[in-house]
């Protein structure tokens, strides 16, 4: 009976391996800061972007805004030409909040009517619209003088695009 098992475990495994090579990590992966990790995840799970996408920038941010401490991972992904002409470039626009997981996208983001901050959803949403702003080059900084930005390398860009390219597309 437990041959059996280890058997039919084995077939099993050799089935999903053989039919689904996305699934299987890569060293690559395996190798990733933890930035690059979560945008790598980031970005692959995410519906909003497409299945080809690659990060163009990303940074770290740190910020305190009023009584919240920001920390975040703000990054620019490549789209799909039919969104973008729909959505505008804030469509490209990805922002993780490192200390809740949470994810914000063109999709979910309330835009800010005013620059009133009363919750920890209304900083998100503002920095979502600032960093957009930002990109566009109308502010020098994201949201204040005072944040602190630690972009990611080209090298942990590259690193990550490429791993996007191996999930995405496997030879």
């Amino acid at each position: 009976m437990k041959r059996t098992l280890a058997t039919l475990f084995l077939l099993v495994a050799l089935v999903l391996s053989c039919c689904f090579p996305a699934m299987a990590e890569s060293a690559g992966a395996a190798s990733f800061t933890g930035n690059q990790q979560t945008l790598f995840e980031a970005v692959k799970w995410n519906v909003d972007f497409p299945k080809n996408a690659q990060i163009l920038q990303a940074t770290e941010y740190l910020c305190k805004i009023d009584d919240l401490q920001m920390h975040l991972l703000l990054a620019e992904v490549t789209q799909n030409e039919n969104i973008e002409t729909l959505f505008g470039k804030g469509s490209r626009i990805l922002l993780i909040d490192l200390e809740s997981g949470e994810i914000i996208t063109h999709t979910n983001c309330v835009w800010p009517e005013s620059s009133d901050i009363h919750s920890k959803e209304d900083a998100l949403n503002m920095l979502f619209s600032c960093y957009f702003s930002y990109l566009e080059g109308y502010n020098p900084f994201i949201f204040a003088d005072h944040e602190i930005t630690f972009p990611l390398t080209p090298e942990e860009i590259s690193a990550i695009n490429s791993e996007l390219n191996h999930y995405f597309m496997p030879q």
